[in-house]
């Protein structure tokens, strides 16, 4: 009987390796992700306030809010850049967080 060929896990999917603790993210790295985690459901109630300003017709407020919002969002990026500058990270790791930010803004 032949040896079936051992079949690679897919996209998303774990080997015991990766849940082993030694490869767990750095303390540092996973204060930067819950930050970026509760900048991201922050930021959703403050789309809210701009969206809700926009489809009532005044655009003078929508526009108001968007560069307040805009300036004060600016300030929340140093939490994430603080955490990942103590974690030692793959580019691709220091962006992720990042891009909720960014999409937002």
């Amino acid at each position: 009987m032949r040896d079936r060929p051992r079949r690679r896990p897919g996209p998303g999917a774990a080997t015991v390796g990766e849940l082993d603790a030694s490869t767990t993210a750095a303390p540092a790295a996973r204060l930067a992700l819950t930050i970026a985690a509760g900048i991201g459901l922050h930021n959703f109630a403050e789309g809210l306030a701009i969206g809700s300003s926009a489809a009532a017709g005044d655009l003078s407020l929508a526009l108001l809010l968007v560069i307040g919002f805009g300036l004060h969002d600016a300030t929340e990026g140093f939490g994430i850049a603080a955490g990942q500058a103590a974690a030692v990270l793959t580019q691709q790791e220091a962006l992720l967080p990042s891009g909720s930010v960014s999409t937002y803004t």
